[in-house]
């Protein structure tokens, strides 16, 4: 394998904008999104199931680590739907939908109407809080660089 083609060589931009860095031994694959690459970095570990990189900024290109965050599924679509961005943004519903609205939350039609969580649910939704709280604490920053970490490199 020639010199160019050695581990993190070789930086292309996708069709979508975002930089893709060539890593044959990575987990993940040969071709690596170079915000998660640089986030690994960062944080000297692989990243996890469900873990986004997000750019705070939305340019694509911008991989410098203070424009990075790393969110969960829930908050990276919250990063996404929030404010202007947000497919209501500006939009009004009618009387007649608000209406309609409250009627489906509340009474007869909620869909909670005369049901109780059981025993076992609640222990679930209380499991699954506690483990959101505390992967969210885990994830916050600003957090201290850590020591170095380098991805392993191919064999020459």
């Amino acid at each position: 394998m020639s010199e160019n083609y050695r581990c993190g060589r070789i930086i292309v931009k996708n069709n979508n904008g975002y930089l893709r860095v060539f890593y044959p031994c990575h987990p993940k694959g040969e071709w690596v999104q170079h915000h998660r690459v640089v986030m690994e970095l960062f944080l000297g570990r692989y990243l996890e199931e469900g873990e986004i990189v997000h750019h705070i900024n939305n340019i694509r290109d911008d991989n410098r680590i203070e424009n990075l965050e790393l969110v969960n599924r829930e908050g990276h679509t919250s990063c996404h739907m929030s404010g202007e961005k947000h497919p209501m943004f500006g939009k009004k519903h009618t009387e007649e939908t608000k209406k309609k609205m409250s009627a489906n939350r509340t009474g007869e039609k909620a869909h909670m109407f005369g049901k109780k969580h059981s025993e076992e649910t609640k222990r679930k939704m209380s499991e699954s809080a506690r483990k959101d709280r505390a992967k969210r604490k885990r994830i916050g920053f600003p957090r201290p660089i850590p020591k170095p970490f380098q991805l392993p490199q191919e064999p020459l």
